[in-house]
């Protein structure tokens, strides 16, 4: 018989495993006793000031806002412009700043903040209203002026826009609303446009005829109205092509249409009647005056250019006369003969318009196109001076089409020459050496640009502005003041102009 010994179970695995199970628990409870969880301290808040200024004036109410990351901290300027607003420091390292305030445009600049207390300024730009309207009822001749039914003076800043009847007649109508737009924002007051063209060029039909012409008129006219333009219409064009046309029906129906609105500037017989291109009729100075009386009053009207600019009294049987400048000679001093409008306008009572000086084209074609905005801002400026209007011609204004840049840089001179002074302030002109001029004498250059002289001084006078131009000046023209007037800043500097603004010793 076998004998089976039972041997004893070990008991040493419990004993690791209940030596595991309380190390843990030991460790555990020694944790939570050496490690407690960490307290997490509230934000630090920093402060960021927004000084808000136009020019030298606070802006009170300008709501100012700091967006960083979708963020934003909006704060409100009080009387001193000053807002202060209260950031987190984690937001301080770059953000957005806008600014919104009535009366005002927006501003909006990225900006980069420092992690402190740190003040940004801004100065916004006040929103300019919007200008006068410049149709504000039919124009009228009054003796040297043209004015409004108030009796104010109308400032003629005309353009050139001979083929708008044209681009109207023949269905591109949106290209010439959207010309005049273009044109009235830049701000030109008046657009020249011609009624006809038969068998012609420059415009958008290759024979703009008569009768075309006249059907499209109401519309240009109201366009025209719509754009806040006057319109000078020239009716009679090319007339050689049609010499047997009852040339003075034209004209009356012309004069008719404009008398059915309050926009229309003058009416003009025919441009350059003179010349070759119209027929024998057209020539005579005696049809045209009576032609022009079939235009119902008060609308202004002219008989057409002379052949010489110093013929202006020639044509003085309208209730306006036009001029087209002689292009010749060299550039100031074809610039400084807008005198001759003055001299007219003086020796006939009539206000005078220089309706198709020298135009501006993207290069410079001696007699016939000039690039300098310089000579142009002298043309507008001079005409405020002389109180004579004044048209901007260019090469894109023939065909009526946008003008390149160099065009647009003459045409933004020549209205900016024509703002010298605000539109409610009439100069007295005084040329230099008469008994009331500020200027006695001076170095003159004639031909321009000889050292240290001028070729004109003009001088413009009134009770609260007065302006002294010097035309082709080079170096020191050497100017004897004269009466207590002195020179008190300059207005502008460009090439071999300059407007300088005066001021009596007497006054101060």
């Amino acid at each position: 018989m076998t004998m089976v010994i039972a041997r004893p179970r070990a008991l040493w695995p419990w004993l690791v495993l209940w030596l595991v199970l309380a190390l843990g628990a030991a460790l555990v409870q020694l944790g939570c006793k050496t490690h407690p969880p960490p307290i997490v301290a509230p934000p630090t808040l920093r402060t960021v000031g927004v000084s808000v200024t136009s020019g030298a004036t606070p802006v009170d109410g300008a709501t100012v806002t700091l967006d960083d990351l979708g963020a934003p901290h909006v704060g409100t300027t009080n009387a001193d412009g000053f807002a202060l607003l209260t950031l987190v420091p984690a937001t301080l390292s770059a953000s957005h700043l806008t600014i919104t305030a009535s009366g005002y445009q927006p501003y909006s600049q990225h900006v980069d903040l420092d992690p402190g207390h740190i003040t940004l300024a801004a100065t916004l730009t006040v929103i300019p209203p919007d200008p006068p309207r410049q149709v504000r009822g039919q124009l009228t001749a009054q003796y040297r002026a043209l004015t409004y039914p108030d009796g104010s003076r109308f400032i003629w800043r005309g353009i050139t826009a001979f083929g708008l009847n044209a681009m109207v007649s023949s269905g591109h109508e949106a290209e010439a609303v959207a010309w005049m737009t273009a044109a009235r924002a830049s701000g030109f007051s008046v657009v020249r446009v011609l009624v006809m063209l038969p068998q012609g060029w420059f415009t958008w039909d290759a024979d703009f005829t008569p009768d075309d012409g006249l059907a499209a008129l109401p519309r240009t006219l109201a366009r025209a109205r719509e754009a806040d333009l006057y319109v000078h219409v020239t009716v009679l064009a090319n007339t050689a092509a049609i010499p047997d046309a009852d040339f003075a029906s034209y004209i009356e129906r012309a004069g008719v249409i404009c008398a059915t609105t309050d926009n229309c500037a003058v009416v003009e017989a025919a441009n350059e009647p003179y010349h070759a291109s119209q027929a024998d009729p057209v020539h005579d100075p005696v049809h045209l005056a009576a032609w022009v009386a079939r235009v119902p009053a008060p609308i202004p009207t002219a008989l057409g250019t002379p052949a010489n600019d110093g013929d202006g009294a020639t044509m003085a049987a309208g209730s306006t006369i036009t001029i087209h400048l002689d292009r010749g000679r060299d550039r100031w001093n074809r610039v400084r003969r807008v005198r001759e409008l003055e001299t007219t306008s003086a020796a006939t009572g009539r206000y005078v318009i220089d309706s198709e000086p020298m135009g501006a084209d993207e290069t410079e074609q001696p007699g016939r196109r000039d690039t300098d905005p310089a000579a142009f801002f002298g043309q507008g400026a001079l005409s405020r001076i002389f109180a004579v209007g004044s048209t901007f011609h260019c090469e894109a204004c023939l065909q009526t089409v946008p003008l390149g840049p160099v065009q647009r840089a003459c045409a933004e001179a020549f209205l900016d020459g024509t703002r010298i002074v605000p539109d409610d302030v009439t100069l007295t002109f005084q040329n230099a050496g008469w008994s009331a001029s500020p200027v006695k004498a001076f170095r003159v250059g004639d031909p321009a640009l000889v050292p240290n002289t001028a070729v004109r001084a003009y001088s413009g006078l009134s009770s609260t502005h007065n302006v002294l131009a010097l035309v082709g000046v080079a170096g020191d023209p050497g100017v004897e003041w004269h009466g207590g007037w002195r020179p008190a800043g300059m207005l502008t500097d460009r090439d071999a102009l300059q407007i300088w603004t005066l001021r009596h010793e007497e006054a101060q």
